[in-house]
């Protein structure tokens, strides 16, 4: 059998987590809700993989607030909110279990509740997992495109080769003790062979909502230049490379939505 075809894949959206030890609102619940119906679900729904799994993370104290939001929501694959700890790596037992249904091998996705894949991102993970083996190893997508969600324009983007960027798949095996990996996404790769997606492979959105980005005042360039350094802010701006970004006029940034499925 494929070892490909045999591999299950789990998208991971980090929805309701505690930030700096505090839970989220529920307001700002509803709200990224929102963005989440208009951004990342539509991107799963019109995904060429015919089948994965889309876990949804929550802290164990909004499990039910959370599953009342999605209670009526049509999801695509199979979905399910798992509760963890107050460190990601802590999921429970029943949830873990619940995940891996005795499968052998798995490609973990990373996806945040306000962000977006390309249709055929899952499908193309999948393909360059089999140049891996069965040695650990990261999928690493890192082209793709930056939308400033209040004015719907959109740039290209690719992170350079040397940074991790927060889009790409961690493989494990069903020995691994730990499914979702948590800690500094710029730390990934560490011992970890890998393998690159080419094309553009995902949308992250620059908006109000955002924890760490403060947009109000600013032209719509410096606002995605400052959402870009807050991104890696370990690098010097040289480093980061944003100048390099590519804008897209009105008329390509409105394809590139529909492509997503993004609904503004």
């Amino acid at each position: 059998m494929d070892r490909a075809a045999a591999t299950a894949v789990i998208v991971k959206t980090r929805f309701s987590l505690r930030w700096r030890g505090a839970l989220p609102s529920r307001e700002w619940l509803k709200e990224r809700f929102e963005l989440l119906k208009r951004i990342t679900l539509p991107s799963l729904q019109a995904q060429t993989l015919p089948e994965f799994d889309w876990a949804i993370l929550t802290d164990p104290a909004l499990e039910d607030d959370v599953a009342g939001l999605f209670r009526d929501l049509a999801t695509p694959g199979r979905a399910s909110i798992v509760p963890v700890g107050s460190t990601e790596p802590t999921v429970s037992e029943e949830a873990t279990e619940s995940l891996r249904r005795g499968r052998d091998r798995f490609l973990v996705v990373r996806l945040d509740s306000d962000d977006a894949l390309a249709p055929d991102a899952l499908e193309n993970i999948v393909a360059a997992s089999r140049t891996l083996g069965d040695d650990e190893g990261l999928i690493d997508l890192p082209s793709g495109v930056v939308l400033d969600w209040e004015t719907g324009r959109a740039w290209k983007r690719r992170f350079r080769e040397r940074y991790q960027g927060p889009f790409y798949a961690l493989t494990h095996s069903n020995r691994d003790r730990v499914l979702f990996s948590g800690g500094d996404h710029r730390r990934a790769r560490e011992g970890r062979r890998i393998a690159v997606v080419p094309g553009v492979s995902w949308l992250q959105t620059v908006h109000p909502g955002n924890i760490d980005n403060r947009l109000a005042g600013r032209t719509v360039g410096e606002r995605v230049k400052d959402f870009l350094k807050r991104t890696a802010d370990a690098l010097s701006p040289a480093e980061i490379c944003i100048d390099d970004l590519e804008p897209l006029n009105a008329a390509a940034s409105a394809d590139l939505l529909e492509r997503f499925g993004v609904r503004r």
